[in-house]
């Protein structure tokens, strides 16, 4: 499903369970898109129509994340999870909605993402709140 936007409150960096939920998503959409662009078939089938209005809600929810809890001062670790499900988000995008480029090249690389995750502290912040990363992330799996 779409994310879900994220809830305000007193917390000046409000990161409810469900959006911390809804980045751990960004995380395998971005396995998943990778696995997909691997096969001819699996091209056909990110070009769905339905795949690429879901690219755009991504796209929406990490830009109103981006918004709503990374204000100046922001801890590092909702930044760096932030920023990898922006670029995660328009990798997908690209990846939906290209005809005729290799759809692989659009997505961002896994390295890339893994350094965002750790040299901003985003993978240290979702591990702390005990959510199962795919193993991609994980600095031991470089």
């Amino acid at each position: 499903g779409e994310p879900e936007p994220p809830v305000a409150n007193s917390d000046p960096y409000p990161v409810s369970a469900a959006v911390v939920r809804d980045i751990t998503k960004y995380m395998y959409l971005f396995e998943i898109a990778q696995e997909f662009s691997s096969s001819d078939v699996g091209l056909q089938a990110l070009r769905y129509k339905q795949l690429a209005e879901l690219s755009i809600s991504y796209l929406t929810f990490a830009l109103e994340w981006n918004k709503k809890l990374l204000g100046e001062g922001a801890p590092r670790g909702p930044v760096g999870a932030v920023l990898a499900c922006w670029l995660i988000a328009g990798g997908f995008f690209a990846v939906t909605h290209q005809e005729t480029e290799p759809a692989a090249s659009s997505l961002p690389k896994e390295a890339s993402l893994r350094d965002v995750l750790h040299e901003t502290g985003g993978y240290a912040w979702l591990v702390d709140r005990n959510v199962l990363l795919p193993a991609w992330t994980d600095p031991e799996d470089a």
